[in-house]
């Protein structure tokens, strides 16, 4: 994980020491500078994700920092906190109008101080993301557009992209050859190479409209082959306006794994989400019962996980960014929009839906992993006191009668040593097996050793507890464990301890009578049940 790196700009050595330390045990990397001008010589080096910035400082105040900093194009979008004192309200209005992002009275409170740094790393994490998904956004675009014009020049002088390919392909070969046998001098090396990349951007260029080129066939519509899945997309295009929803229909209507669902109104687009299986979003910012990012605070709330892009008006970047930060997956203006671009973005949009889909599924299988016992699939000994104490909190708190069940497999080791470990292994799992599967939904199994199991379960009184682990018990003696060619049976031995909200104990406690209740199961005669005498 990344550990953001601060710079802290104080004349004071004791508060930047301070300020040092406390960063330094919340897991930042901390830069120190006594002042203004030392502030900028180290950022020629670093580059450092947040400044705090006091502003009373000699030689060069803060303020004169700020503006230095907001004004140069190296370092303007790195975010300043600003050390102020309480009654400084002159400077902290000069301060934040250089263009501090925030600032923090000295003395302050850990936590705020904390807090705050936590806020503009977060925002500034945010900016970097839509600046960097803009970037392609706008790459994307300018690509589209030197194709178009490219497409025009050539219709206009009569030619095509595979008459130009080869004479192409012919000039960057003879810059190689001439380059090779060359006396050459520094510039006119320098002047081939630019003419090598000018041929090669074309060569690019050129290969990606034989693939555009296939749109423009109308009596050839076998050949297209852009989308080359035969997945059924089914989109969800929130407009309100005639004219535009008309223009979207008349781009998709021709593929014929794209179904076209239309909404004009907020609601009516949730309820739609609600009732069909929608893949993609594509939805304009002013609607008549809200705004775009009302639209997405919805789905939010609703806990539906749709994939959106935008589609804005010329000059509503502001507007497109602020929605991309409340969730929207791509956008586009209206003065961009075609056929070949829309398409590009909602395939775009629904493999960025699908990664984020495989993230999600990747962090939850790896929070199973640090919670489950992999051979068993129970839960393992580390989650067994988390789930302990609340459960214990649980029964306190609505007074209800609980218990834990120790389980030990008998003569274990025996096993191992006859049979061999896969074979202990396989024990171990179909035991688990049966356990599970004979305990209430509500009820807890673990795997708390290398032979023993544990249950927290819910009965009404000991009997009941016991009739549980009883039906247990039987069932684990009973089962006839295969391996190879071999069959044999194993027993286990039980203690149970109750948990009495109104008489409640620890958990170590609570651990210990179940302990000792199967330390009696197993030191008279094993294969039974025993349950601690202080309940």
């Amino acid at each position: 994980m990344k550990k953001e790196k601060i710079l802290i700009v104080d004349d004071s050595l004791t508060i930047r020491m301070q300020i040092a330390r406390l960063l330094d045990q919340n897991g930042f990397n901390t830069i120190l500078a006594k002042n203004g001008i030392k502030c900028l010589e180290i950022l020629e080096n670093e580059n450092p994700d947040v400044i705090l910035l006091d502003i009373i400082m000699p030689e060069m105040n803060g303020i004169e920092v700020c503006k230095k900093l907001k004004n140069s194009n190296k370092w303007n979008e790195i975010p300043i906190l600003l050390l102020t004192s309480i009654s400084d309200t002159e400077n902290k209005v000069k301060g934040l109008n250089a263009g501090a992002d925030d600032y923090i009275t000295k003395p302050f409170e850990t936590m705020e101080l904390m807090a705050r740094i936590n806020v503009i790393i977060r925002n500034k994490n945010l900016q970097d993301e839509l600046r960097l998904a803009n970037q392609k956004i706008l790459e994307q675009q300018k690509s589209v557009i030197q194709e178009e014009r490219l497409k025009v020049l050539l219709q206009m002088s009569g030619a095509t992209a595979l008459e130009l390919d080869q004479p192409i392909n012919n000039l960057v070969k003879s810059i190689e050859n001439i380059k090779k046998n060359l006396n050459n001098t520094e510039n006119l090396l320098y002047e081939l190479n630019n003419i090598e990349q000018i041929g090669q951007n074309i060569s690019n260029i050129l290969k990606r409209m034989h693939s555009i080129s296939c749109y423009e066939d109308s009596n050839n519509t076998e050949n297209v082959n852009y989308y080359k899945s035969d997945e059924h997309i089914q989109l969800l295009a929130l407009e309100n306006s005639d004219n535009d929803y008309n223009i979207i229909e008349e781009f998709l209507n021709k593929y014929d794994n794209i179904n076209i669902i239309r909404s004009t109104s907020i609601n009516q687009a949730l309820h739609l989400i609600q009732d069909n299986k929608i893949d993609v979003i594509l939805m304009e910012y002013n609607l008549p019962d809200g705004n775009g990012i009302d639209f997405l605070n919805n789905l939010l709330k609703n806990n539906l996980h749709v994939p959106a892009i935008v589609v804005t008006s010329l000059g509503d970047e502001m507007i497109a960014a602020q929605m991309i930060q409340a969730g929207a997956y791509n956008y586009i203006s209206k003065d961009r929009l075609n056929e070949q671009t829309l398409i590009k973005l909602i395939m775009n949009t629904l493999e960025k839906a699908l990664l984020k889909n495989d993230l999600k599924a990747a962090q939850k299988k790896m929070a199973e992993m640090s919670i489950k016992d992999s051979l068993t699939n129970l839960y393992n000994r580390r989650y067994f006191s988390e789930i302990l104490k609340k459960v214990t909190n649980q029964s306190i708190e609505e007074k209800i009668l609980f218990f834990l069940c120790i389980i030990d497999l008998d003569h274990f080791k025996k096993v191992n040593d006859t049979y061999g470990h896969l074979a202990g292994d396989k024990v171990l799992s179909e035991a688990a097996k049966i356990i599970k599967e004979n305990i209430k939904e509500n009820d807890f199994a673990f795997r708390y050793g290398g032979e023993e199991f544990a249950i927290i379960f819910f009965e009404s009184n000991i009997f009941d507890a016991k009739n549980t682990c009883e039906n247990l018990r039987k069932q684990i003696m009973e089962f006839n464990c295969c391996y190879e060619n071999y069959t044999f049976n194993v027993t286990a031995s039980f203690g149970i301890a109750a948990f009495d909200p109104l008489k409640p104990v620890d958990n170590n406690t609570l651990i210990a009578n179940a302990d000792k209740a199967l330390y009696l199961a197993k030191n008279t005669g094993r294969n039974k049940i025993e349950i601690d005498n202080g309940f």
